[in-house]
């Protein structure tokens, strides 16, 4: 079996196989954006896309979503859910084919700590962060 590339910081990922959300919902077919790798994890955060103009606008006027777009180095326009972490374990990530890197976020913006701050805001305004083990269903 070909050895996947390794996932690093702000590599986006896709998850083929379905797994459960922070509210039960069962999710597949997502993309998240590598934040950290930790121990025997990475810690993922959720990303979307707009739809709409309307809904671009809505999504960016709130706190907790943080914005990528394709001025940043991606093929679409879209945002960071800065509220939720997932947490994959990396024997995980390494033993599935449902699961691949797909591409990288623009570095500069990523490393330059834009994000980083983003998420240091949210915590010093006491919003709730929510950490999930991404447990991923056969």
């Amino acid at each position: 079996m070909k050895k996947r590339q390794r996932p690093v910081v702000g590599t986006t990922i896709h998850i083929g196989k379905p797994f459960e959300s922070y509210d039960g919902v069962i999710l597949k077919n997502r993309f998240m954006c590598v934040f950290s790798v930790e121990n025997d994890n990475l810690i993922l955060i959720p990303m979307s896309t707009f739809h709409s103009k309307e809904k671009r606008d809505k999504k960016i006027k709130m706190l907790v979503n943080f914005e990528y777009s394709q001025k940043h180095g991606n093929n679409r326009d879209g945002y960071l859910k800065c509220n939720q972490f997932y947490f994959l374990n990396k024997k995980e990530y390494d033993n599935f084919k449902e699961l691949y890197v797909s591409r990288t976020m623009n570095q500069k913006r990523f490393l330059r700590k834009e994000l980083f701050l983003k998420i240091h805001l949210l915590s010093s305004k006491k919003t709730q962060i929510l950490k999930v083990f991404l447990l991923v269903m056969n």
